[in-house]
This record gives C-alpha cells, structure tokens and sequence, in this order.
C-alpha cells in the first residue's frame, strides 16, 4: 500500500467502508511507516479534543416549558379540528355514481363537459383555496409546534431506547468506604472498609440482591479483592511482605476460603504478586521471588495438594512478569525491565500446544493488556494510550496523557483515566462508549472481562454489562 492510498482510508476513517483486504494492508502499512502514524496519530489527537468538549446544560426548567408550551399548542389545534369536523360543509359536491355497464366514448364526453362547466369548477376552486387559507392559518401556530412535539418525543423514544442498561447497587450499611469492585453476569463483590479501617469483601445476588459478606480483614491486616467469576472470588489477605492468596467458591452458603498461594521468607518463595487473573476452571498469578526472578504460574480451580503450573519464568534481575490473562486458549502476560538504554517491554504468549510467541511492543509501553484479540497499552506513565488488533495488525492511537495506572480492559471496551477525567472507548466501533459520559465524574472505575463498575455521587456501585 502507498502512502497516498493510506491517506485516503485515513481520511474517511470508517472502518465499515474498508474491504478486508484495505484493512489488512493499512495495519501493515502503519506498522512501518512513521509518517503515516503520525497523519493517523493527528486525526484521532482531533477526534478526541472534540469528544471532551463540555456539553450545554440547559437551565433549570426549560423541558418543562418546551413541553408545557407545546401541550397548550395541542390544545388549541385540537379545538380547531373539532370545529373543522362538526361544522357543516357547503356547497356540497357533486357524486359520479359507477357504471354498471360499458360506457360509450359519447357518454364520456357528456360526462367531461359537465365536469368542466364552469359552476362545478368554480366550487372545486374554491373547495381547494378554503383548504389552503385553513393550512396557512393553522400550521404556524399549531400544526409546526405539533409536529416538532411528534419528532422531539419520536426522537426522546430512541435516545430511551438506545439508552445504556445500568444497574444500581447500595453497598452494604457497614461498607463506608469502596475499595474495589468486580462483577459478573451474576454476581457483583466488592471490598470496603468499615469505621475502623478494617476491609471486608461482600458479595451481592444481582438478581436477588442479597448480600453476604466473604472475608474479614484489619486495619493492619486487610484484605484485597483481586478477580471475580461467575464460580469464584480471590482476594489477598495480609501485608505487602505476608500475604495468602485465597479463593472461595461464590454464593456456595457457608464455604470455606481456601489458600492458594502464600508468601515465604525462602528464596524461592513468592514475595510479591504482579498481577491476578481467574476464569471458572483456573487462576492465572504473576509473582516476584525473593531471589527477584518473576513467574506466571497457572492454578486449577477448585485447587488440588498438586503445585501450580509454571507458565513462564525469567531468572534476569530487575525482569518483571505481570497482566496475565487468557484469551481462547492462549495465555498472554508482559515482560518489563529497563537497563542502561532505557525502559523496555514485550508480550508473550503460549498456545494450547505449549509453544510461546514474542510479540513486540513499543519500548516506553506499559500496563498491557489484551482481551478479544485486541492489544492496548500506555507510552510512559503518562503516554499515548494505543491499541492493536492482533489479527490485522491494525493500530490506533485513542487518548493522550493517559494515567498508565488507571487503564482497564472490559471486553473489547476500554476504561482509563486522564486529567482528572474518567474516560471509556469501544474497540468494536473505535468512538466513545455507550457509558462515556455517565463515568466521566466517577470518583473510581473498574473493569471485569465482561462489565464496567463505578461509583456514583450518591453512593450506589453501577454495573454495565459490555456484552
């Protein structure tokens, strides 16, 4: 692909009007050609200043006249139609009854002259100006107003009807402080403190909205909700330096947690936790050592005496696995380190067959994740937040000066934070979310592979389910 035929698919930037073929050869073209990333860098830059642009509110009230206005229009057409209605038409005119029979060519002729005699064609005149001066007084005073009501309510019914689907929780009456939420199709947990400090982690019945609490902490042993799954809740109890990684399986009554990993002063002991991932079959765990090398390691579900799987392993110093995940049957997790040349990143993943892959990543990337085949990640602490499509190698720049640490993945949805602001981009339509606007104020925003939780002003936890 030329430079000129990028431009041109940059330029209209819609994706529905790419042919697989265009699609496949711009995410090629982008990966090797720094100008053209820069052209398609410029045009999302001004994509997304307009998004933040402030929106008008309009002043207290002004629905309520608008609509007040238009009822009192409604009114008054309808006493002019009832009026229209009732009253007496006259002239009448005449009725042509149908034929019978077979009319001959000299009867239609005697027909058409009587129609155009000019008596009957003066009252037919007149029927048609009586019926233009009626339109001319009604419709700037009542039929316009009317109609706008009709398209403003035609257009109120579709915004309702495209409307977001969020679902509203109150946290339990001991809860004062949120610390983190996750939800599921089925459940929503979340941990908080009470007046003491100390952390608890409930779990609420979406359907029943029963709430149990799972896990007691302190305030110098707390707890730390990690995943969630429509079978499983993991949470980490203890210290920075002396924790246990526990699960218990969710809404099983009175269940037991049960530890899954643990933190030891060997040196091959865990000493530090980069990341949790967990589906209904198994938990994915990233860990530092005491010696500092870093591990994934892969956990069945319910746990077994056998030992965890390692997925993947490094023994270089000052290497770091974290953000591990499964995609299908592929497991991913990312590789940080940084030497005398500066900071460095990579993603790995391993296939069902067991064979591992390198994928290569901008050098100043961190916080990767990937979910649904799309890859995406933050150029510095506070970068660039970038996607790529796996399977197309097509990129996309989607947001500037990006608060690295807050970036979360919900399906093919992406949830981050900058200046301040909550943001939110779905990767199937490459704009905003449905839910954009709704977190923008949200004092807090997490993800779980198929909803997106915040916090609102009132208090209430809110779940979007993405899928």
């Amino acid at each position: 692909m030329t430079c000129r035929r990028a431009h041109h698919l940059l330029a209209a930037y819609r994706r529905d009007d790419w042919s697989p073929r265009d699609r496949a050869a711009l995410g090629q073209h982008l990966s090797s050609c720094s100008a053209c990333r820069h052209r398609e860098y410029s045009y999302r830059g001004v994509g997304e200043s307009v998004r933040q642009l402030p929106s008008i509110t309009p002043p207290p009230g002004f629905r309520e006249a608008v609509f007040a206005a238009i009822r009192a229009d409604e009114q008054r057409m309808g006493r002019a139609v009832a009026f229209l209605t009732e009253a007496d038409t006259s002239p009448e005119l005449p009725v042509v009854p149908r034929a019978k029979r077979p009319v001959s060519i000299a009867a239609a002729r005697q027909r058409r002259a009587a129609w155009l005699n000019p008596r009957v064609a003066g009252v037919a005149v007149a029927a048609v100006l009586m019926l233009g001066l009626l339109a001319t007084q009604l419709l700037p005073h009542t039929g316009l107003a009317s109609l706008a009501a009709s398209l403003g309510a035609a257009h109120a019914n579709s915004k309702q009807a495209t409307k977001p689907s969020v679902a509203h929780f109150m946290p339990d009456a001991h809860a004062h402080a949120i610390t983190r939420a996750l939800a599921t199709a089925g459940w929503l947990v979340y941990s908080a403190a009470d007046g003491s400090g100390a952390t608890t982690v409930y779990s609420e019945n979406r359907r029943t909205q029963t709430t149990v609490s799972l896990a007691h902490g302190s305030a110098t042993d707390p707890v730390m909700l990690r995943a969630v799954t429509n079978n499983w809740v993991l949470w980490t109890a203890g210290a920075d330096t002396s924790w246990t990684l526990d699960a218990r399986q969710i809404g099983a009554g009175n269940g037991s947690a049960m530890a899954l990993l643990k933190s030891g002063a060997a040196a091959s002991d865990p000493a530090a936790l980069t990341g949790v991932w967990a589906n209904t079959t198994g938990a994915l765990v990233a860990i530092t050592t005491r010696s500092g090398a870093s591990q994934v390691l892969q956990i069945g579900l319910p746990t077994t005496n056998a030992a965890p799987a390692i997925v993947a392993q490094t023994t270089s110093l000052g290497h770091v696995l974290a953000n591990p995940s499964m995609d299908a049957a592929t497991i991913y997790w990312s590789e940080t380190w940084r030497d005398a040349t500066g900071s460095h990143s990579v993603l790995w993943s391993r296939d069902a067959s067991g064979q591992t892959h390198q994928i290569p990543l901008s050098a100043s990337a961190i916080s990767v994740h990937i979910v649904h085949g799309t890859l995406t990640w933050v150029a510095g602490q506070q970068g660039a937040l970038e996607a790529r499509a796996l399977a197309s190698g097509q990129h996309w720049v989607i947001a500037q000066s990006v608060d690295s640490s807050s970036l979360r993945v919900a399906g093919e949805t992406v949830v981050w934070r900058a200046g301040g602001t909550l943001h939110s981009w779905d990767a199937r339509t490459h704009t905003s979310s449905a839910v954009d606007t709704q977190i923008r104020t949200a004092a807090w925003a997490e993800t779980s592979e198929s909803s997106i939780i915040w916090a609102s002003a009132g208090g209430a936890i809110n779940v979007y389910d993405v899928n």
